[in-house]
């Protein structure tokens, strides 16, 4: 019996990756607000496989720590990068940040409390942003408030000297 030696043949396997896609979610927002993570979903990944990485959040192409705000108002595009799976060809689908120009802030005094004596016992006022209001002595009267449109009323705490100063900041 003669015993031949089993000649292996080389064999080639070429592996295809799967497809998988990234959705990145839009959004519309101030373009003096910060941006924020933004959300994502993930499509095409079979048998509880999972991307790798962390994620990098891009707006215009730029990391979102790197922003430099107020951001020119207009359309930047918004993307996730950092995640990957070696089976998988990841294709992005990018979002869309909509920055909005800041309205221009208004505050108008609707009216004045008086007292008997004709002394300012009240300011009503109605504003709209963010609105900071100090007493004359530099105090905070009351702090951030962010309420467009609603009347606020603000005691002068009986001396018509109480001046106030309102800040619309944003």
């Amino acid at each position: 019996m003669n015993y031949f030696p089993a000649i292996s043949n080389p064999v080639t396997l070429i592996v295809t990756p799967l497809e998988a896609t990234i959705t990145v979610a839009s959004l519309e927002q101030p373009c003096d607000e910060i941006v924020e993570p933004f959300g994502y979903e993930v499509e095409g990944l079979i048998n509880g496989d999972t991307l790798q990485g962390t994620p990098v959040y891009l707006v215009g192409g730029t990391a979102l720590e790197d922003l430099v705000y107020p951001l020119t108002p207009g359309t930047y595009p918004l993307s996730v990068g950092g995640l990957y799976h070696n089976g998988y060809n990841i294709q992005i689908i990018e979002g869309t940040l909509n920055a909005l120009p800041v309205k221009d802030p208004e505050v108008t005094v609707k009216g004045l409390e008086k007292d008997e004596l004709g002394n300012v016992k009240a300011i009503i006022l109605t504003f709209s942003g963010i609105l900071q209001i100090s007493k004359d002595d530099g105090a905070t009267w009351e702090d951030l408030m962010d309420d467009d449109s609603a009347d606020y009323r603000f005691e002068t705490e009986g001396s018509p000297k109480a001046l106030f100063r309102a800040a619309v900041i944003r």
